[in-house]
């Protein structure tokens, strides 16, 4: 299950250990040899794709701890309703402390049925060996599909999830799963009638769940 997820030696035994057991990110050198995933041979997470930024300045980084009088972590998710016809109906949307959850919360959000909140699972894995190449895109068109139906029938909020994921079925890589139903949402004009959440195997970095915030999930 590690190795369908793209996890690798140096994941388990750099990446992990100090996060497991100091709750930070493991810290190296500014120089790197590894080439860019565009140009490697070597099958690369779609999160490797991407490249964080950092600032040109001496300030320290935003830290919702240490600067909780100025900046917070907690972000509103759930139907937002019409900004110009404000309701009570619009206060209904869940608070999170955080976007990043844990699998307690997780289940606790799926059971959720208080206030017309309606949480609607969806499988983002694909059969092994049927379809080719075009078995992927087949799963993305069928998980956009189903969020569309979802919210046609009152979800307020979409999970996304590859738990099913085994010896038959592959995952689909969280952010492109994740980019194509916030994307496809948009199109149809229905992203914001909806919360996007998203459980995925391969997210294990800071960086992976920054890229998948930026790709459109609310948690």
């Amino acid at each position: 299950r590690l190795n369908m997820h793209g996890f690798s030696v140096e994941t388990l035994d750099l990446l992990l250990p100090p996060m497991v057991n100091n709750k930070k990110e493991a810290l190296g050198s500014m120089g790197i040899d590894t080439p860019l995933a565009c140009l490697s041979v070597k099958p690369r997470s779609p999160f490797d794709y991407f490249k964080q930024l950092f600032a040109q300045v001496t300030n320290p980084p935003m830290d919702s701890i240490r600067e909780e009088i100025v900046m917070a972590m907690e972000c509103p998710i759930g139907p937002e309703g019409n900004l110009l016809d404000i309701s009570p109906t619009q206060c209904r949307r869940l608070v999170m402390k955080q976007p990043v959850i844990d699998p307690v919360q997780a289940q606790a959000i799926l059971s959720l049925n208080t206030n017309g909140w309606k949480t609607v699972e969806i499988d983002a894995t694909y059969p092994r060996g049927r379809g080719g190449a075009d078995a992927l895109d087949a799963a993305l068109k069928r998980i956009c599909t189903q969020a569309s139906e979802a919210i046609s029938s009152g979800a307020t909020a979409i999970f996304l999830t590859d738990r099913a994921a085994g010896p038959e079925l592959l995952p689909i890589p969280s952010l492109i799963a994740c980019g194509a139903v916030h994307q496809h949402l948009l199109r149809t004009k229905e992203r914001t009638r909806t919360a996007l959440i998203i459980e995925g195997g391969d997210c294990r970095e800071v960086h992976d769940f920054c890229c998948l915030v930026g790709f459109g999930a609310d948690a």
